[in-house]
C-alpha cells in the first residue's frame, strides 16, 4: 500500500509545546453525527488548562483509548481506538457499563480529564470508571454518549509555593510580631481532599510548600502540636488556597493566644459573709449606696425571711464580688446592671414576697443565684 505522505504527518504548535498529528490516511472514523451507539470524546492540548476544549486549542492525533467492560448481553467487551486528524476518538458499543482509559501521549505533561453526558461512577487519572450505556438515551434522541475528553498541559507549568507563619499573638493585635513564632508546629498540606505534604515550622515560626503545581490546596495547622503556652486557637486553623501557576502564596498564617487564667471560682453568700479577709475591695455600691465592707456583711447576716431586699442585696453584693476576683462576667454583666437598678428603685422600703417588685426582682436573683453557684460562665470555687 502506498502511503501518501503529504497527508501522513503535520505538525501543530501550542505554547512551544509540538502536537504530532498522524496519518490522516491511515484510520477512517466513522461519522459522529450517525444515530450510532458509542462512546466518543477529545483528547487535545488544554493550554488555559480548564477542563473545556475551547475553540483555537490543539487537538492531538494518534493518542490510543481503550474500551473495557460488559455489554447487556453479560459479554466481554475490549476495543481500542486512535484519536484521528481532530482528536477525537469513536468506540460503536450496545447497551452495557464500559470504562474508558487513555494512554498518556509520550513527552505531553499530564492535564484535565473531563466526563461526558452518560452517568458514570467516578473519573480516575486518565480513565472514566463504569459509564452506563443505556438504550432509554439513544431513544431520547441523545445518540452518542459524547464529550469525554481527555486534556493535557501545553507546558509544565511554573511551580508555585504556599507558606506564612504560626505565631503566639500574646499582644492580641492580629500580626506577628519578633519572637512571636512558634517552632515545631506540624503544618499539612491537602490537595483534592489527599494529603500530598507536611512540614515543622522553623525557628521563627515559619513553614514553606515550595515547588507545588496548580490547584486547590487547604493547608492546616495540627493544633496537637501547638505549645500548651500558647495553644489556643484565635484564627481559623485551615485554609483554602487556590493556586495559580508560579503563583507565591505567603498569606496562610495562623494565630494562638495563650490560655485564659484559671478561673478564682465563685462564692455564695455563705462564704462571702464568714471570710471578710478575702474581700477584694473595702467597700461595696449596691443601688446607688456605699456600704464598707464590714456593713454589707452585717446587712448579709440580716434574716432573708419577709423581706426580699435582703435576697437581693445578698445575691448581688456576691455577684459583684465573683466579678471583681477575675471571674468570667459576660452571662451576667447585665443582669447585675438590672439588679442594681431594682435596687436603687425598692431599696427604701421592704418588699413582700407576693408584691409586684419582686416579680421584677426575682428573676434577677435567680440568675445572680445561679452565677454565684458557678451554673453559669464561671465555675464555683473548690
Amino acid at each position: 500500500m502506498k502511503v501518501n505522505m503529504k497527508k501522513n504527518a503535520v505538525i501543530k504548535m501550542c505554547t512551544g509545546m509540538a502536537a504530532l498529528v498522524v496519518g490522516l490516511g491511515l484510520m477512517t472514523a466513522p461519522d459522529a453525527s450517525a444515530a450510532t451507539m458509542a462512546l466518543r470524546g477529545y483528547v487535545y492540548l488544554d493550554c488555559n488548562n480548564n477542563g473545556i476544549f475551547d475553540p483555537g486549542e490543539q487537538p492531538i492525533t494518534g493518542v490510543e483509548v481503550t474500551l473495557i467492560g460488559v455489554d447487556e448481553n453479560g459479554a466481554a467487551v475490549q476495543k481500542t481506538a486512535l484519536t484521528r486528524f481532530d482528536g477525537q476518538y469513536f468506540i460503536e458499543v450496545i447497551p452495557g457499563t464500559y470504562s474508558l482509559f487513555e494512554t498518556q501521549p509520550a513527552g505531553v505533561p499530564d492535564g484535565k480529564d473531563t466526563p461526558g453526558r452518560c452517568t458514570l461512577v467516578r473519573t480516575e487519572n486518565d480513565a472514566f470508571i463504569e459509564i452506563a450505556v443505556l438504550e432509554s438515551d439513544y431513544a431520547a434522541g441523545n445518540p452518542i454518549c459524547g464529550n469525554y475528553n481527555f486534556g493535557e498541559l501545553c507546558e509544565q507549568p511554573q511551580p508555585g509555593s504556599i507558606g506564612d507563619t504560626v505565631f503566639c499573638d500574646a499582644n492580641d493585635n492580629g500580626v506577628p510580631d519578633a519572637g512571636e513564632g512558634i517552632s515545631g508546629v506540624r503544618v499539612v498540606l491537602s490537595l483534592n481532599g489527599a494529603v500530598v505534604a507536611w512540614t515543622d515550622t522553623g525557628a521563627n515560626g515559619q513553614y514553606l510548600f515550595p515547588n507545588l503545581l496548580p490547584g486547590d490546596y487547604v493547608v492546616a495547622v495540627d493544633t496537637a502540636s501547638v505549645l500548651q503556652g500558647c495553644s489556643v486557637p484565635k484564627c481559623l486553623t485551615s485554609m483554602p488556597v487556590t493556586l495559580a501557576a508560579g503563583q507565591v502564596f505567603l498569606d496562610a498564617d495562623f494565630c494562638f493566644t495563650p490560655p485564659p487564667p484559671p478561673s478564682p471560682g465563685t462564692g455564695t453568700p455563705g462564704y462571702w459573709k464568714t471570710h471578710p479577709d478575702a474581700w477584694p475591695v473595702n467597700g461595696i455600691t449596691i443601688g446607688g449606696i456605699v456600704y464598707t465592707k464590714d456593713q454589707a456583711i452585717q446587712m448579709m447576716w440580716q434574716s432573708v425571711s419577709g423581706d426580699k431586699r435582703v435576697t437581693m442585696f445578698n445575691a448581688l453584693v456576691c455577684a459583684k464580688l465573683n466579678v471583681i476576683i477575675g471571674n468570667a462576667s459576660s452571662c451576667i454583666a447585665e443582669t447585675i446592671m438590672l439588679a442594681d437598678q431594682w435596687m436603687a428603685m425598692y431599696g427604701s422600703a421592704s418588699v413582700a414576697g407576693s408584691s409586684t417588685a419582686w416579680k421584677q426582682g426575682e428573676p434577677l436573683y435567680l440568675r445572680l443565684d445561679a452565677y454565684n453557684n458557678g451554673l453559669l460562665c464561671a465555675p464555683h470555687r473548690d
